[in-house]
């Protein structure tokens, strides 16, 4: 189980999204990293997963748009990563 709380810009006001998620590719999770509004997850299968704010193209998606569960990064399938980090504005894999 992975307990999410992030919040959403909108202009002019603040949407803080509280949820539990559960999606059953994460519960072999070896690793979490958490930027200011995004999250990256690396399974013990060495699947990347990636959710939140998405400006910059931090999530590695290959777009901007933010996303709201976890999403399975397809350009790492295959790969071995051995960690990631989060920052503000920017993600690394490794």
């Amino acid at each position: 189980m992975l307990h999410c709380l992030s919040h959403i810009a909108w202009p002019h006001r603040l949407i803080l999204l509280d949820q539990i998620i559960e999606p059953k590719q994460l519960r072999n999770a070896k690793q979490v990293s958490c930027g200011e509004r995004h999250t990256i997850v690396v399974t013990g299968y060495g699947d990347v997963f990636a959710f939140g704010h998405g400006q910059y193209g931090k999530l590695g998606t290959g777009s901007d748009l933010d996303l709201y569960v976890p999403t399975q990064i397809k350009s790492f399938m295959g790969k071995s990563l051995r960690q990631v980090a989060c920052g503000i504005n920017h993600s690394a894999a490794f």
